[in-house]
């Protein structure tokens, strides 16, 4: 761990200490030294954890600041009792350290982990709250169907325990309608939306967002009390100087004054919209809201403003690295319609075909289709909640109905019966099983065995041989004719030891099919044109004898083996390279 971390974590220590008895909460707006947990309120305490994890927690590497929030946790708990409202904020402190470092998986299930405890001790609000943040945040990153199954989840809940009753129920119906909007869903959207309205506001952006909702809903619908509600949304913002929701809300109501035609307030809103969007980073806003201006300039006329606009547009990354077909799309509609005012039509055309030629390429990207995809999963996961339902209330009641069966003595006694019948039967099985296991293992083995005996008393001929060839090679040496009567005496003992006659090789081939049963068949099937020797010398290769041994099982030389290798090389058109032993060993 860094020295920066081991400092800060021995801060949070030191502040956790003092904090339960010696200092006072200014930093939260109260004035009290802080007593027992008694005095203090749990969402003072709440609040205080939250900024000591966003100050000097959140801002380390991940690895220093899971070691560091688990220390903090363990102060807090040492120090309080953990109240729901405590307990909930350490699991959005860890969920949300995963999710601020990217590791989605690990903070979606620190946040299950806590919604499954809070439902285990019936503690619905603070499900919820959990709930509400999963939803916020896989909407947030557009994975739609994670959002909509968290919504989902949390609208069960609210159904239990009624929508009044949950203290963050509007940000709950802004995300809702949001995700209903971006599915083109807008029935379902403005429902929630409806509903929203008769239920109280949690703060001032909720408002904001829902009022932009509606709008959002009824000019998709082409509804032209869509300003009405945009409007009523840019009073808020204006009322509360949120800068932010001022620009994007001048932009949105700037489309409606476009519509009729009243340039100079639609000028007026956009100009709005780009001042505030600059200040605010809100750059997608800023090209809206400048296209927005360039319409207004052609509509008026005023070409060369529009022009100059157009070519400050040309400049930014969005058009020269074409990452936003939307507004790719626009720029060139508008730049067609300024060669249009102005008489050049060459150009007009071009660019018209160069805004269908981007507006094909949107509508046969695969976004939409994606999105259809997605809807799809959503309802069919929604069915399939309704179906599992409908499933545990059956499972339920074939458990009582198997209750009231079972319940009977003679019952039991016969599914006893049956199950240690059913146990005798397997295991019998299993034990026929096993014996026939070990009969072909000892099988094999003895065959193993066997065979092995074969080839050592093979190795013991090949002594013998040597040994005749040695006393032949001494014999030589003598010019004695007294000698020749031994010489014929040796090479008949040396034929007798060396020949492998049908028999041995009957034999032989019986206990080498047993270790390699079907290897002869293959050999055939693959090289159908073998002679008897040759079928010999591949089963003598697949033993890995030697040169020497292959020669004297088969009654020749080992310079005649190697010939016959030759041969067969040729005959079978295997290349110099290939270990002979090798391609019997693989066949």
């Amino acid at each position: 761990m860094t020295a920066k971390a081991s400092f800060l974590c021995a801060r949070h220590f030191i502040i956790s200490f003092f904090f339960i008895a010696f200092y006072s909460f200014n930093s939260l707006g109260c004035n009290f030294s802080l007593k027992p947990q008694s005095t203090v309120s749990d969402s003072a305490i709440s609040e205080y954890i939250k900024a000591i994890y966003e100050n000097d927690i959140e801002v380390l590497p991940l690895i220093e600041a899971l070691e560091c929030l688990k220390k903090f946790d363990n102060a807090i708990e040492k120090q309080y009792d953990i109240t729901p409202t405590i307990k909930e904020r350490l699991f959005l402190n860890r969920g949300n350290l995963y999710f601020h470092n990217d590791k989605v998986d690990q903070g979606e299930s620190v946040l299950l982990e806590g919604s499954k405890y809070f439902e285990e001790e019936n503690l619905p609000i603070q499900r919820c709250n959990l709930l509400i943040r999963l939803g916020s945040h896989f909407l947030g990153r557009k994975n739609y169907p994670k959002a909509f199954e968290y919504l989902f989840k949390l609208e069960d809940v609210l159904n239990q325990i009624g929508y009044e009753n949950y203290p963050d129920v509007s940000r709950f119906m802004e995300y809702i309608s949001y995700a209903c909007i971006q599915f083109n869903d807008l029935d379902k959207a403005e429902y929630y939306t409806d509903l929203a309205f008769n239920l109280p506001f949690t703060s001032y952006r909720s408002e904001i967002n829902i009022y932009n909702n509606k709008a959002l809903i009824l000019k998709a619908k082409n509804d032209t009390n869509a300003s009405l509600y945009f409007e009523k949304a840019l009073d808020i913002a204006t009322e509360e100087k949120d800068t932010a929701w001022m620009g994007i809300l001048s932009g949105n109501l700037a489309y409606y004054y476009l519509l009729k035609k009243e340039f100079a307030i639609a000028e007026s809103l956009l100009i709005t919209d780009t001042i505030y969007s600059k200040q605010t980073g809100q750059y997608n806003s800023i090209w809206s809201s400048q296209l927005g201006l360039v319409s207004v300039f052609l509509s008026q006329q005023k070409n060369q403003e529009a022009f100059e606009l157009l070519m400050q547009l040309k400049k930014k990354p969005t058009i020269q690295k074409k990452t936003n077909l939307t507004h790719l799309k626009d720029y060139y509609r508008f730049l067609a319609k300024y060669y249009e005012n102005t008489g050049n039509f060459e150009l007009a055309i071009r660019y018209a075909d160069s805004m269908n030629t981007v507006k094909d390429s949107i509508y046969l990207s695969n976004e939409y289709l994606r999105i259809q995809q997605l809807e799809d999963k959503i309802n069919t996961e929604k069915h399939l909640a309704e179906v599992k339902f409908l499933d545990e209330k059956y499972e339920h009641e074939v458990r009582l109905r198997n209750t009231i069966i079972f319940s009977s003595a003679a019952g039991l006694f016969l599914l006893g019966i049956l199950y240690w019948q059913y146990r005798l039967k397997r295991n019998k099985e299993k034990q026929m099983l096993l014996l026939r296991e070990n009969h072909t293992q000892e099988l094999l083995s003895n065959s193993q065995d066997q065979l092995e005996k074969y080839i050592s008393n093979v190795k013991e001929k090949n002594k013998l041989i040597d040994q005749f060839k040695a006393d032949l090679e001494g014999l030589k040496l003598s010019k004695e004719d007294k000698k020749e009567a031994k010489r014929d005496e040796i090479r008949g003992q040396l034929f007798e030891q060396s020949l492998l006659t049908d028999e041995d090789w009957s034999e032989f081939k019986r206990l080498f099919e047993k270790v390699h049963p079907g290897y002869l068949q293959r050999l055939d099937e693959k090289f159908p044109q073998l002679t008897f020797a040759e079928t010999r010398l591949f089963v003598l290769h697949k033993l890995e004898l030697s040169t020497k041994e292959m020669a004297s099982m088969m009654g020749i030389s080992p310079s005649s083996v190697r010939k016959t290798q030759l041969r067969l090389r040729k005959k079978l058109e295997i290349v110099e390279q290939t270990d002979f032993t090798k391609l019997a060993q693989e066949i």
